[in-house]
């Protein structure tokens, strides 16, 4: 008698279940990066200056992200200061805004943004290489119009913000430019009225060399509650490398504690790493990418780690890495642009894995100009994950997008309105039409078939975990491996389409 194989639906229960592996949200675990980058042109207007820092922030105060870049060399060899903003219309930019054309006399290297005047919006304060320091531009209407200038100190390039004296406004930590010819210092500029008006810079850490330059951070390192201040400083003779001072009380600060005496290391960031709730230091260059992991109750407090290195590429200059929570799993990543001279560039992902970092990971790999140093990180198009924006060498503005897989309408989530959308726009293993990431096509490979759902549902994004059936068995792979269809309560012809083509893509066992 011949035996029928017939699929039935049965509720899922808890159970161990051999080989097979459930492709639900709830049972499986992700393997690698649940995220897609895809790499584009903003509608930006190439610059005619090449940009020499980027910060990425809403700047008038309407939810999204806006770019804010300093240039400050002409393509053709021109020098020049511009400072200005681009709005953020719902992923597209608008115009170019002029927050500042100064003469070239002045180099802006560096440029955050921050509440500095406390009226609940952001201003721009600037760092300069050359000449007139550190001055900060005032959002006078917090839609974005900086028609005030205010000049804080000269000879003074990176700055950290934070309320170092605990009064509830935002002060300014800076180290001492390059171009002084003067001794290294780094001082900190106390806001006494809460309005942006600042004191007289006080000295948190000096040195006898001349034409060192500091960078800062500030950062609770101790864990008491106050922001105490990481120095790092090239070419010094007392505090060569990196150092932290205490703050000790209303921003009286502490001698210099020593991290590192590597001095040829950039900060890039300083934050917990591997959740123990202690303060660690990530530094970087053109070679490698440097952890100094802190615990004060071991007898070396601060352990020395090579992340990740890197070839010299043949281009000297101070490394572009980016620290962000890419992956959204609560911890941060790393990602590290590996730019040449030689018209090659490659952009690297670091997986932050619960304190230890992966290998890393290709995520772009091209030909083109060199990279400038304006690099950044934000959630340009409102999904909820940090996108990188670029800029090339010749002045265009690049972005990696990212994606969760499956996550075709870019909503943030991948659910069955993804599945319901991509099978109703025809491309499912079609001949004649190729679909892109947003078609269905979620791994790429120039099709949208059976292989880009099990590539989506194994990435472990799927967010729609009520009710799960089990909708279809079978063996996909050619390793033989059982797999089952895990579909949750949603339309019944919507199911049963699925169920069907999962099914005719698999040979059938019978359980």
């Amino acid at each position: 008698m011949r035996r029928k194989t017939r699929l039935r639906h049965t509720r899922l229960s808890i159970e161990t279940i051999e080989s097979r592996i459930c492709l639900t949200a709830i049972t499986f675990v992700a393997q690698g990066a649940p995220l897609f980058y895809a790499t584009s042109s903003l509608n930006v207007d190439p610059f005619r200056a090449s940009p020499a820092t980027m910060s990425i922030s809403d700047l008038d105060g309407d939810g999204d992200d806006d770019l804010l870049f300093a240039m400050n060399a002409c393509l053709d060899g021109c020098f020049v200061n511009e400072i200005s903003w681009y709005e953020n219309l719902g992923g597209r930019f608008g115009n170019q805004r002029i927050i500042d054309s100064g003469d070239s006399s002045r180099s802006t290297v560096y440029l955050s943004t921050a509440d500095i005047d406390g009226d609940g919006d952001l201003d721009v304060i600037a760092g300069n290489y050359r000449t007139d320091g550190i001055s900060w531009y005032e959002n006078s209407d917090g839609r974005g119009n900086f028609d005030k200038y205010h000049h804080i100190e000269d000879n003074r390039t990176f700055f950290s913000i934070g309320d170092l004296d605990e009064d509830g406004d935002l002060d300014i930590v800076a180290g001492s430019s390059v171009d002084t010819g003067h001794t290294s210092d780094v001082a900190w500029y106390e806001n006494v009225d809460g309005a942006g008006t600042f004191t007289l810079g006080q000295i948190i850490a000096h040195d006898d060399a001349a034409g060192s330059l500091p960078t800062v951070w500030t950062v609770d390192v101790d864990g008491d509650d106050d922001l105490d201040v990481i120095t790092q400083c090239f070419s010094c003779e007392d505090r060569r490398g990196i150092a932290w001072s205490e703050n000790l009380s209303i921003g009286s600060f502490s001698s210099a504690v020593t991290i590192s005496t590597e001095e040829f290391e950039q900060i890039v960031y300083a934050g917990d790493l591997n959740g123990d709730h202690f303060v660690d230091v990530l530094t970087a260059n053109e070679e490698r990418i440097v952890w100094y992991a802190y615990d004060p109750r071991q007898i070396t407090a601060w352990h020395r780690q090579v992340i990740g290195g890197g070839a010299d590429r043949g281009f000297n200059d101070l490394p572009h890495v980016i620290v962000a929570d890419f992956d959204q799993d609560g911890d941060v990543d790393i990602v590290k642009f590996e730019p040449s001279f030689f018209g090659e560039m490659t952009i690297h992902w670091f997986e932050n894995e619960a304190g230890t970092f992966s290998l890393p990971r290709t995520i772009l790999s091209e030909s083109t100009f060199s990279l400038q140093r304006a690099v950044a990180a934000a959630d340009i198009d409102g999904n909820g994950l940090p996108d990188v924006a670029y800029v090339l060498g010749d002045g265009a503005v690049m972005w990696l997008q990212s994606r969760l897989i499956g996550d075709s309408n870019n909503d943030g989530v991948f659910d069955t309105g993804d599945l319901v959308a991509v099978f109703a726009k025809g491309y499912y293993e079609s001949p004649f039409r190729i679909p892109r990431f947003d078609d269905g096509d979620w791994n790429q490979d120039g099709k949208f078939d059976t292989r880009d759902l099990v590539y989506a549902l194994q990435s472990g994004n799927y967010a729609d975990v009520t009710a799960t059936e089990v909708v279809a068995r079978g063996q996909i792979d050619a390793a033989g491996a059982d797999w089952l269809f895990v579909a949750s309560a949603v339309d019944a012809v919507f199911k049963r389409s699925m169920a069907a083509e999962f099914k005719r893509h698999t040979r059938p066992f019978i359980s």
